[in-house]
């Protein structure tokens, strides 16, 4: 899916920074569906404990969430931390 350029000024032309910033807009709002997306997991996730499960699968389920909750933060802190060393290299206005 190709990004949609707006025209911010309204003047019927879009110029360079225009393009610019619809594609900041949009990979800020990627990151932020992704984020939303990990913390909804994260919450969902302990959910299966109560859920009625062989004592063996709840054992591979309790087995499995370290990794999961490693790998949850580390989408966020990524998108986010990824936003922090833009701004302070100069990239991210």
């Amino acid at each position: 899916m190709s990004p949609e350029i707006t025209d911010f000024d309204g003047d019927g032309r879009v110029t360079e920074d225009e393009a610019l910033l619809s594609a900041k807009l949009e990979r800020d709002d990627s990151m932020r569906q992704q984020s939303w997306v990990a913390l909804i997991a994260m919450v969902v996730y302990p959910l299966l404990a109560f859920a009625p499960v062989s004592a063996e699968r709840l054992s591979t389920i309790g087995s499995i969430s370290d990794m999961f909750y490693i790998a949850m933060t580390g989408v966020i802190g990524a998108a986010y931390g990824s936003q922090v060393v833009m701004k302070k290299n100069g990239n991210g206005k």
